[in-house]
């Protein structure tokens, strides 16, 4: 019997780390067991990469290009998805990604099921924002189906009010690995912790979008509750088009050494998150859809605080694990740190609801249900 063939086109891939990449990745390896044949379009977004490559059982190809931003300009990227897209029987966009266009201009040309996964609206510059969410419009047009995180976000940031009707909501299907010995060495060299400290963790690149002078901000007003802490930063923060955001963050950091360290990119998240008091998502912004990183560190049984925004509150909403600050507000964040410090076990109640609320099989399923059953 035939193996049905899977392809998934986004703009960056492995090894690139981001929740949309993350996402994209272990839907594809998952589809790999299930006996797909997957297969990724994306830049080559740095020059030592490989155009061709096996990434867990999942098939790269990387389109060259120049490096514009955050973006790419890949000159050759129509004719290689013609090429993709053809041999395909389902194609998978994940958006944002403004080569979607051709693989959704194919897929209709050679009868391909289209199914879109809308991580978040793009909003940076009202030209290019203009201009990349007519293309994303243009894609979802031609969808068979919309896949969104929470319709929350959608409903909430008034998107895709033509598209209503397509949109299906599926949780990500976001994997927890269990930290070796190693991997929690790791963590516990880089962060050298300190006599009865509570550590607050933030795990994500160094951006704007995730608002981190927000969660530094907070820092006087926990001082002055008396609390022994240390925010600690993880995960990359030499984020190319961030350069200056990064000057800004560590200047601040610069100003609070002693309650703020930066440890970089960690093995395994979960190494890390088994070491935290509580999790903070300061962002404000209208990229940011959901947080997956929420997930995994509730998984691990650790509140979150978390901004009160469309989409990114729903885990919180769900589960009870955590707490929802006003957004924009370092002294409103402060205060819900604090609470979630002082109720550390209460939490952790909520533990088993976590795991049923966002299970991965559910989610694989229902993806398998829409790419494959007519």
């Amino acid at each position: 019997m035939k193996r049905k063939r899977l392809l998934i086109g986004l703009t960056f891939y492995y090894p690139n780390l981001s929740g949309l990449t993350k996402y994209a990745g272990f839907l594809a390896e998952n589809f790999v067991k299930k006996n797909i044949e997957v297969e990724v379009i994306c830049s080559k977004h740095e020059k030592n990469m490989k155009l061709k490559e096996s990434v867990r059982g999942v098939s790269v190809f990387r389109v060259g290009g120049l490096r514009l931003g955050k973006g790419m300009i890949m000159p050759t990227y129509p004719f290689w998805a013609l090429l993709k897209v053809r041999k395909s029987d389902v194609v998978n966009c994940h958006l944002p990604c403004l080569e979607s266009f051709w693989l959704a201009f194919w897929s209709k040309i050679f009868r391909k099921k289209l199914i879109v996964t809308y991580h978040c609206f793009y909003g940076k510059g009202w030209l290019a924002k203009s201009f990349i969410n007519l293309i994303h419009n243009f894609v979802c047009f031609l969808a068979d189906t919309i896949v969104v995180n929470t319709k929350d976000y959608i409903v909430g940031n008034g998107l895709l009010k033509p598209f209503r009707k397509k949109l299906v909501e599926i949780y990500p299907p976001v994997e927890i690995k269990e930290a070796d010995k190693e991997e929690k060495e790791e963590v516990r060299k880089k962060i050298n912790f300190r006599k009865d400290e509570k550590i607050i963790g933030f795990l994500g690149r160094v951006s704007r979008e995730k608002k981190i002078e927000i969660l530094i901000g907070a820092i006087p007003f926990l001082l002055r509750r008396k609390i022994n802490f240390r925010i600690v930063l993880a995960g990359p923060d030499k984020v190319k088009g961030e350069e200056k955001y990064r000057l800004k963050i560590e200047n601040l950091i610069q100003k609070h050494k002693k309650e703020v360290i930066k440890i970089g990119i960690i093995k395994n998240p979960i190494a890390f998150f088994e070491k935290c008091d509580c999790l903070v998502l300061p962002s404000i912004d209208r990229l940011e859809s959901f947080g997956m990183v929420q997930m995994e560190a509730m998984s691990c049984g650790v509140a979150c605080v978390t901004s009160n925004l469309p989409g990114i509150r729903v885990p919180i909403e769900k589960t009870g694990m955590g707490e929802l600050f006003v957004a924009g507000s370092s002294k409103s964040l402060a205060e819900k740190i604090e609470t979630v410090l002082k109720n550390k076990d209460e939490y952790k109640k909520n533990w088993e609801k976590v795991k049923t609320t966002f299970n991965r099989e559910k989610s694989i399923k229902r993806y398998e249900e829409i790419f494959f059953k007519n």
